[in-house]
This record gives C-alpha cells, structure tokens and sequence, in this order.
C-alpha cells in the first residue's frame, strides 16, 4: 500500500496545484472562434457551415460545446474543462508510462509534462492538438496491451479500440491519421495474415470514429463542402508548402539538435549496461515507440505545428 501511495500523491499534487493554473489565461483568436461556433450550436442547434470546421474536423468544438453544457458559456468554464481533460492527461500518461517505465521516471514524465503545458506560450494552450493528447495516449497505450495479449477475442476488441482513439485523435487534427501507420509498420506484419487482420481492426475502428464526427455535416450540399475545403484543399495547401527548408530551418535545426541529444543520451545508457525493471517487451515494442517519438519530433521541425509538442518528455523517457 506504501508503494503505491507514492506516485498516488505526486499525481495528486501536480493535478490540483500545478494545472489549476490554466484557468488564469484568456482566449486569444483561434479559441475565440471555436467557442463561437460552439455558443451557436447550443443556442440553435445548427453549425455555421463557412468556416465551421477550422480548417480540421470539428472535434475542438465538441470540446467547448461540452464547456458550455457543464459550466456555461464564460472563459473560466472552458478552462476549468481544460484543467479536467489535462489532469485525465496525466493520469493516462502515467498509466501507459508504466508499461515500460518504473514508477519515478513515470511521474517524472507527467510533472515535466504539466509544467511545459502551463508555462504556455498561451498562443499553444487550448489548441486543438493540446486534447488530441489524451485519446492519443489511450491509443498507444490500448496499442501495446493489444500487441501483448494472447486472447484473440480480447485483442480483437483493443484493436478496434485502439483504432477508435486514433480516430477520435484526426478528429481534432486530420494529420493526426498518418500516426496510424506505425503500428501498422513497426507492431504488426502486414505480410501475415494475423498483421493483416489485426491492421483490418485498427482501421475499422479508425473509420467509426471519423464516421461518428463527419456525420452530422455530410447529408448536406454544405457540409460536404466544408469536408473538402477544411480536410483536403486548406491541409494539402498547407503541407505541400509545409516542407520549404527557408520557412522551417531554424525550427528543423532545434528538432535535429533534440535528436542528437537523445542519442547521445541512449548511447551512453546502453554503454553502462543498465537495465530497468520495465522495459518494452521485444524490438517491436522499442521500434513502434521511437518512430513515433521521431515523427512528433518531424511534426514539429518540418510543419511548424504543435502536435505531440507536450507528448516529448514522456517520449524522451520512454524510449531511453
């Protein structure tokens, strides 16, 4: 009981005295009109198609629809909403952390965490990507326990259920879909035919999740064309320029310097020969955890966006 009193309370900490501080920042213009279409949908139970969608699929407003409907309509009943989902966050981080890490580390990760995301800057708070975080941990984390399992009925259902989160993970960030395929690479084969069935369920569960959000916008001549216009025309626009060394070089240059730094830091662990008590269970594991702690990395240099920008210390920790 002792033992697990410890991590309880860290948690416990960071949860009401760290994150509670969200609720001292304003909204600044990207939450201001996702808030307003949100305040619009629960008075009229109608979205305004132009622009609805933020140039993503609309799960940040699900996100403040849900603010308004608990604590209404102001500033601080979005972020005491915030405060909620962020401290869910860590929670989840600590429990799919300790699949490969031992307590410490663990709730090292989720305190790291919780200062980077309230030290802001404010214009990241309250992002899309910022609630994006949680279904993402639940995916990896479903992910691996799914890798794990023996029982074909049950890791049929964390299969779908892993698909499920990434989906609802794109339904805040449509980029967020390209994550699906490293599992797909690194975990399951997709020349056997039980990888080929486990990467059928994760996107037959991907496919639900997207279907649930889009399906109040496409019986509509509108809705289908705020589906073309915020998932494929502005993200296509977007990315293709995306890549222009110029624009993203000094970024690039950081995310480089991050990475030479981590494998330094690997390098010299590996070379002392320590070995933790957890640990990834195969180089299936060790290989799906750095891909995906290499693509946020990418993310961030080449696309300038905040995705996976408050995942990196668990990563960092993880991986090593």
């Amino acid at each position: 009981m002792a033992g697990r009193a410890h991590p309880v309370l860290w948690l416990t900490l960071i949860c009401i005295l760290i994150l509670p501080l969200l609720c001292l920042y304003p909204f600044y213009g990207d939450l201001d009109t996702h808030h307003c279409i949100a305040v619009e949908l629960d008075h009229s139970s109608a979205l305004p198609y132009r622009a609805s969608f933020v140039a993503n699929l609309p799960g940040i407003v699900g996100v403040h629809l849900l603010a308004i409907l608990l604590f209404g309509t102001s500033i601080l009943g979005f972020r005491l909403l915030e405060v909620i989902i962020q401290a869910l966050i860590v929670l989840a981080m600590y429990r799919v952390s300790r699949l490969w890490l031992s307590k410490v580390p663990a709730v090292l990760g989720c305190l790291v965490y919780a200062l980077m995301y309230v030290h802001g800057p404010m214009l990241y708070i309250g992002q899309p990507d910022c609630f994006a975080v949680l279904p993402m941990l639940v995916g990896i984390g479903i992910m691996i326990l799914s890798f794990r399992c023996e029982n074909a009925a049950r890791s049929t259902m964390l299969l779908l259920s892993a698909g499920f989160a990434y989906g609802v993970a794109a339904c805040f960030r449509p980029t967020f879909a390209l994550m699906l395929f490293l599992p797909m690479i690194c975990l399951f084969d997709p020349r056997t035919a039980e990888g080929r069935r486990s990467c059928f369920l994760l996107t037959i569960g991907f496919i639900c999740a997207i279907t649930t959000c889009v399906a109040i916008y496409a019986p509509t001549r509108e809705g289908v064309r705020e589906l073309y216009v915020a998932i494929i025309r502005y993200n296509f626009e977007v990315y293709v320029h995306a890549f222009e060394w110029r624009g993203c070089s000094k970024r690039s240059l950081g995310i480089i310097a991050v990475l030479a730094w981590w494998g330094i830091i690997v390098w010299h662990h590996r070379r002392k020969g320590v070995r933790f008590s957890s640990a990834p269970h195969n180089r299936n594991e060790i290989y799906f955890l750095i891909a995906t702690f290499v693509s946020i990395l990418i993310g961030i240099g080449v696309m300038g966006r905040l995705a996976g920008y408050h995942l990196i210390p668990f990563f960092a920790l993880v991986v090593q």
